[in-house]
């Protein structure tokens, strides 16, 4: 379960930890505007690994900003979100 989302990273609660400098490529699966699910692959590395009552709160720092031309439907959806503010 995704915690938080950035351009330049994302926070999940996972069952296992993950080592902290652990090279990770994060699936994102997310419902559009248009009521469609998309999935956009991004690549990162693990910064931070706490355990929080029966979980794990995963740090991931993408290895470069989601931008339009990478990762155009998940980048669109956060432009999207963060302009509902």
């Amino acid at each position: 379960m995704v915690s938080g989302i950035s351009f330049g990273g994302v926070g999940l609660y996972l069952v296992q930890p993950v080592e902290s400098g652990t090279k990770v490529n994060v699936e994102n699966r997310f419902l559009t505007v248009g009521g469609q699910f998309k999935t956009e692959a991004v690549r990162g590395t693990t910064i931070y690994s706490k355990y929080l009552r029966d979980i794990y709160l995963v740090g991931i720092e993408f290895d470069q900003e989601l931008n339009p031309r990478d990762q155009p439907d998940i980048y669109s959806r956060i432009r999207e979100v963060l302009k509902s503010f």
